[in-house]
């Protein structure tokens, strides 16, 4: 994978629509094929520029958020500078929570199809995470601050991958909405295993980078890195140290052809998971040279 394409966005339900039906034409699991249809109903539902979701009657802003209207919104007006106007809707697969197109997107990537044998950052993993962002851009309109990917090389087989974003597509005007970007940003924080987080007197508010700022975007949970770190980094194992990644920034996904050399808008704008995300990796015991950003660049043209 050399090229990150960006086609339409029929084109690219199209796609997910032919590899949901038969994931094994992809190196995927038969039995995964209805979980990646519904996978593909939600990313539709969520997306611009109709989408069910997307676009409900009674749900305004539009945004690509599975939302619901909070009764109290309406009930006591008095409250709305200190509420939200909408309540998050999850969906549910593998264990996990979603509600934005953009992280379902990257769900369906990473269980879709396992990394090519041999693969590494230069020929699947960078290219894979510009293109993910790319396609990102055409289901919400935005494009994400941080893409990621992270992978587990494994003893035997190809590595598993799996892709993530920071949070994008939604519309939190404050007198329109509340405090509704709060509601998201607590949502995703509350993905977090609540252990690591108590042991070390963590919280929403009071991260390893310090209290946050009230307009922080990436409070503790908000970045790129959460879906992958779920997913691969579970639990305190050996394994973990076989844990690699690289996050990309929106700079580095807008460029309409992907570039491999060192100097080109890809590789500039990589860069280390954020402070976080490294204390995150670090009490997972994973490796945080395995994250730097141009460990695998070697040989890329200067």
């Amino acid at each position: 994978m050399s090229q990150p394409t960006v086609p339409p966005l029929p084109q690219i339900f199209n796609f997910l629509q032919l590899a949901a039906q038969n994931p094994t034409q992809y190196g995927g699991n038969a039995a995964d094929a209805p979980e990646l249809t519904r996978i593909l109903q939600e990313i539709r539902d969520l997306s611009i520029p109709n989408g069910a979701q997307h676009s409900a009657q009674g749900l305004e802003p539009y945004q690509s958020i599975a939302r619901a209207n909070n009764p109290t919104w309406n009930a006591r007006p008095d409250l709305r500078p200190k509420i939200s106007k909408f309540r998050i809707v999850k969906h549910t697969h593998w264990g996990k929570a979603y509600w934005s197109p953009v992280d379902l997107l990257g769900l369906f990537f990473s269980r879709l199809e396992p990394a090519p044998l041999g693969a590494t950052v230069r020929t699947f993993f960078l290219p894979m995470t510009a293109l993910f962002g790319r396609w990102a851009f055409q289901l919400v309109g935005h494009y994400a601050g941080m893409q990621s990917c992270m992978w587990k090389i494994q003893d035997n087989g190809p590595a598993q991958f799996f892709l993530g974003a920071s949070i994008v597509g939604y519309d939190a005007d404050i007198p329109t909405c509340g405090n509704w970007r709060r509601v998201i940003q607590k949502a995703r924080y509350s993905l977090l295993p609540n252990e690591s987080l108590f042991l070390r007197d963590w919280s929403f508010a009071n991260s390893p980078h310090g209290p946050i700022h009230p307009k922080d975007d990436y409070p503790l949970g908000n970045c790129a890195e959460l879906y992958p770190y779920l997913h691969l980094l579970r639990g305190v194992d050996e394994s973990n140290k076989n844990v690699y990644g690289i996050a990309l920034k929106k700079k580095g996904v807008r460029s309409p052809s992907y570039n491999d050399t060192l100097q080109g808008s890809v590789w500039q704008n990589v860069q280390w998971p954020c402070v976080k995300c490294r204390e995150l990796i670090h009490i997972q015991e994973g490796v945080l040279a395995n994250f730097a950003p141009y460990a695998g660049s070697k040989g890329a043209p200067p």
